[in-house]
């Protein structure tokens, strides 16, 4: 009997990571900004924390942003 379990490659692992995020993160853009607050200020403790951690992933955001687009950029060519 021949095995059927494979292995996902890491490429496909990734794409449906990616489009859980992306999910997530439509479902939060649709959400009152006050929500937003009121949960990182929850998680965080502290206005300054909510501040962080939205200026942290503000970062991640457009750095992976600007490295997509670059890749993108350069397999056009």
């Amino acid at each position: 009997m021949a095995d059927t379990n494979v292995t996902p490659l890491p490429s496909e692992l990734h794409a449906a990571a990616s489009q859980a995020v992306d999910e997530a993160l439509a479902e939060l853009a649709n959400m009152p900004a006050t929500a937003r607050y009121q949960a990182d200020l929850h998680r965080y403790g502290s206005p300054e924390g909510a501040l962080k951690a939205v200026a942290m992933r503000a970062r991640a955001a457009q750095a992976l942003l600007e490295a997509a687009k670059e890749i993108t950029m350069r397999e056009e060519k």
